[in-house]
């Protein structure tokens, strides 16, 4: 019987095929890794600049409209900027739906203003819009609001311009204090002139105070 000499010719070609196969998909491997390491690196460079001071307002347009063109809903959303007056602002929400450049329609929505050195508002609404390059909020639903000088507003819609430090609304008010309660088809407030305006009719029910 006659051996048959193998043939190295095409040993050498299945080899090389193998090695070829290899290479590549150590390149593809190389190039996930390189892909990845630059999304880390911009997330780690995008990350701190949330939290520095009057540079938090930037990531709420500008950044997100370069960096983020493509993501329009977001969960948990946190919007934090500082007003003209230098007054910060914290606006939180469930959910947010990007509409365009700078405006969102967002979902459970809490937000906790500076309006002054001695007054500081929270409003938290079941929906809205926040118009970000304007520093305004509209709030919408069961809409209640807070001031620290004591009064308490329930309404079901509310503009709140951040900037200016104004609110108003045009649905039915009911506004409580220490003292009693008052119901208005409406109201603004203004920071400046320190007093609340009322459209009426309006009603005051005041409580029974306690005697000394």
């Amino acid at each position: 019987m006659v051996a048959h000499k193998p043939d190295m010719t095409d040993v050498h070609k299945i080899s090389l095929k193998g090695v070829a196969y290899h290479t590549k998909w150590v390149s593809l491997t190389k190039a996930i890794l390189v892909l990845l390491g630059l999304i880390l690196i911009l997330v780690l460079l995008v990350l701190p600049n949330i939290d520095q001071g009057k540079k938090r307002v930037s990531l709420i347009s500008p950044m997100i409209n370069k960096v983020f063109p493509l993501i329009n809903k977001m969960t948990n959303p946190r919007f934090m900027g500082i007003t003209s007056a230098n007054y910060p602002y914290d606006i939180q929400a469930v959910s947010a739906v990007r509409i365009d450049n700078g405006n969102f329609d967002v979902e459970g929505i809490t937000a906790d203003v500076t309006l002054s050195k001695s007054l500081l508002m929270q409003a938290v609404a079941d929906k809205g819009h926040i118009y970000a390059e304007k520093k305004a909020i509209e709030l919408m639903g069961h809409v209640d609001i807070l001031l620290s000088n004591g009064l308490e507003f329930r309404t079901e819609q509310v503009h709140i311009d951040m900037d200016s430090g104004t609110a108003y609304g045009q649905q039915p008010v009911e506004v409580q204090n220490a003292m009693g309660t008052l119901y208005a088809k409406g109201f603004m407030f203004n920071k400046e002139a320190k007093n609340v305006d009322f459209t009426g009719p309006v009603k005051l029910v005041f409580y029974p105070q306690k005697k000394d």
